[in-house]
């Protein structure tokens, strides 16, 4: 949204997006069915906010048999050792476990995996309803505004079309993803005007594509030669 606004590369040379959705409704995710009924006006007129604990706690509920031993499993995943080349597949890998390291690891997921903040009320209520119940952002019909309460005035809006984005482009997308779908990530390369643009599919989940020893042998490298090309 910001890159529309100020699409000058004075402001803005590249534009990189990862696990970021553009059509919320093609995200098919169980947070996103959730969201498209979750009532945000109550919630929020209610709390005031949204909590970080009950975010962690909807990540848990999608699958709470397997999403428990999350923080086991992304540390793990920072141990994985390749075998071959890049082309290798991800079944070809093994892991190569130092627990002086494993043990850091898992502290340190653990602790970011159950650590959300809590999430401004008025963010989060236009979040949930202009995004996924209403999808106005890929409609080209999101606004932005800010109320003064004190002088019960509103700021002139501006209309976010993602078309006056013609920056170069790099969207990254797991293929894995079960927390933003990653049909909902793929068309923004087809709602922005950018001629120079990429779309990068990676066999991993959300976090996965973060921190995973995979992620960082085989992608990362990747996206930073795509950078260096255009900061020349």
């Amino acid at each position: 949204m910001y890159t529309s606004l100020y699409n000058d590369k004075k402001n803005i040379r590249n534009l990189i997006v990862q696990s970021s959705q553009a059509d919320f409704d093609k995200d098919n995710t169980v947070i996103a069915k959730w969201m498209r009924s979750f009532p945000a006006d109550k919630f929020i007129e209610e709390f005031g906010e949204m909590h970080g604990h009950i975010i962690d706690l909807a990540f848990l509920m999608r699958n709470p048999l397997i999403r428990r031993f999350d923080n086991v499993k992304f540390a793990l995943d920072m141990q994985r050792k390749k075998d071959g080349d890049a082309g290798d597949s991800i079944k070809n890998n093994h892991y190569n476990i130092s627990l002086t390291r494993l043990v850091p690891d898992l502290f340190r997921v653990s602790v970011w995996l159950n650590n959300t903040p809590d999430i401004q009320g008025e963010f989060f209520r236009e979040f949930a309803k202009k995004m996924y119940q209403q999808n106005l952002l890929i409609k080209g019909q999101m606004t932005l505004g800010r109320n003064d309460m004190n002088n019960n005035t509103t700021q002139a809006t501006k209309t976010i079309n993602l078309k006056d984005i013609t920056v170069p482009l790099l969207n990254i997308v797991g293929t894995e993803d079960d927390l933003v779908g990653p049909t909902s990530s793929i068309p923004l390369n087809d709602a922005v005007s950018s001629t120079d643009k990429k779309l990068i599919q990676f066999p991993l989940g959300h976090v996965e594509l973060c921190i995973s020893s995979y992620s960082h042998d085989d992608l990362w490298p990747d996206v930073v030669k795509w950078l260096q090309e255009r900061c020349l």
